[in-house]
């Protein structure tokens, strides 16, 4: 199995998973992804943290926003 793949077949099911769980208004796994380790940066409109301490502050920002705290029901039916 290529590196490429096996990458894709761990990442994909956790993107899908937590971008499904930030339109449903829970930004918890997006922020789980992230990288805590230096150098760490986010880049925004508004904000742009450098660090993970600051990076950190800046998750607790972005779960003020209407669309991760409302959520727009997102969840597919099995």
């Amino acid at each position: 199995m290529s590196d490429t793949k096996q990458f894709l077949d761990e990442m994909m099911p956790r993107i899908h998973e937590a971008e499904t769980a930030l339109h449903d208004g829970d930004a918890g796994l997006r922020f789980e992804m992230w990288s805590h380790t230096d150098p760490v940066t986010v880049f925004g409109a508004a904000f742009s943290p450098i660090g993970w301490p600051n990076a950190r502050e800046a998750r607790v920002e972005l779960l003020k926003l209407p669309l991760v705290r409302v959520g727009s029901g997102c969840r597919r039916r099995r």
